[in-house]
């Protein structure tokens, strides 16, 4: 495995900040879910797999908060037990966590 880029590595600490800045209640779901696709998107050389993994997670993560946006604007959809629910949101930043502390991220030579 190469090793990171300084470039990637920051935007990873970033990451974990947002993540850290969601799990003391700082900001919201959306604004977590919004800089890590942000962050994401701008990182230079991801490895597929980890890729894929973090798309993942991401996507819990956003249909968990779809479901509150639709549920708040009024239409009638089943409800996800809100202890279901945030276990569902502790497991993908769990798993988040895990993968932005031990990336499997290359540099493009």
């Amino acid at each position: 495995m190469k090793h990171i880029s300084v470039y990637d590595e920051r935007q990873l600490k970033l990451m974990q900040e947002s993540l850290s800045s969601f799990e003391k209640k700082q900001i919201e779901l959306n604004f977590l879910i919004s800089n890590l696709e942000f962050l994401f998107s701008v990182l230079e050389s991801v490895d597929e797999d980890w890729e894929d993994k973090f798309l993942t997670e991401i996507t819990a993560l956003e249909t968990i908060n779809a479901t509150n946006i639709i549920r708040h604007c009024g239409e009638n959809i089943p409800e996800i037990e809100a202890e279901k629910k945030q276990m569902l949101i502790n497991k993908s930043v769990f798993n988040l966590n895990k993968l932005i502390k031990n990336p499997i991220l290359r540099m493009i030579d």
